[in-house]
């Protein structure tokens, strides 16, 4: 089982930070090796939303389909995996604090088939791009 869970704080208004990561053509601006992010159908983004991802990962083109199981505005969306290498399911939640928004960014997966034998090394590595991407996140926002 491969379990995420990272939490950062962002010095900006909730609304901002939720309209930012909310918005899927945004994840290339943030997260790392993302090439490609749309929606279907287009409009604001609701439960049954999909968002198509190309990202490169270790030279490889990977496209992963994701699909919005909850949305909660200016609270928390979740979403499942439809394609991709590897089953995740997860949600990111944003709540006011005192020194601007805490962000909560939480899945779980499991990896199947040949990366099954390899899956505590791919739980670091994933664990470990989900923080890295959450800290460019949180650069990019307070730079304004």
């Amino acid at each position: 089982m491969i379990e995420i869970d990272h939490t950062v704080t962002i010095a900006r208004p909730l609304e901002e930070v939720w309209d930012f990561v909310s918005y899927p053509a945004n994840n290339p601006q943030w997260q790392s090796g993302v090439e490609l992010s749309d929606q279907s159908p287009s409009g604001p983004v609701k439960v049954g939303t999909r968002v198509r991802i190309v990202r490169r990962i270790m030279g490889q083109k990977i496209e992963l389909v994701f699909e919005t199981t909850v949305f909660e505005p200016n609270a928390q969306f979740a979403f499942k995996s439809l394609s991709g290498p590897l089953p995740i399911s997860g949600s990111i939640a944003v709540a006011a604090t005192d020194g601007g928004t805490e962000l909560a960014y939480h899945a779980t997966g499991e990896a199947a088939g040949v990366l099954g034998l390899g899956e505590t090394i791919i739980s670091g590595l994933v664990n470990k791009q989900v923080g890295d991407d959450l800290k460019a996140l949180k650069k990019l926002l307070e730079s304004g």
